[in-house]
């Protein structure tokens, strides 16, 4: 000991031999994951633009320009907010085509709209309904 350090000296680790994260090491991967996921909700964050449109042209191909009641349903994953969001997109793409959102009371055409989705992509659905008047 006169000055005089030993290393220790240790096996070799078994290849094959994993051990388990320290406590550290979890919650840096915890909070990675949950970092990730993050980033990926908010850049799937989609543009309905287009699928709106699309949608919009096919309706009022449909039902004709006019009075539209127009119902939002939602079966996906989407939360209510883009769901509202969407709804107010496709209102403003029917009247930009020049169908008029109402009522159902006061439609001629009522379009319900159910929002969907597979383990690929969204999907919506289309459901027309023509109101009968009574004379």
């Amino acid at each position: 000991m006169n000055g005089h350090r030993h290393c220790a000296v240790y096996n070799r680790p078994i290849e094959e031999m994993h051990f388990p994260l320290s406590g550290f090491a979890t919650c840096r991967f915890a909070v990675l994951f949950v970092v990730l996921f993050t980033l990926m909700q908010q850049s799937a964050a989609l543009d309905w633009s287009g699928p709106e449109q699309e949608l919009s042209r096919k309706i009022v191909a449909a039902t004709g320009p006019g009075a539209v009641a127009l119902e939002m349903g939602n079966r996906s994953s989407l939360s209510k907010q883009e769901t509202d969001e969407i709804g107010r997109g496709l209102r403003g793409q029917l009247e930009s085509l020049g169908a008029r959102t109402v009522t159902p009371e006061q439609a001629a055409a009522t379009v319900t709209v159910t929002l969907s989705e597979n383990l690929q992509s969204y999907l919506w659905w289309l459901k027309f309904a023509k109101e009968r008047t009574i004379s």
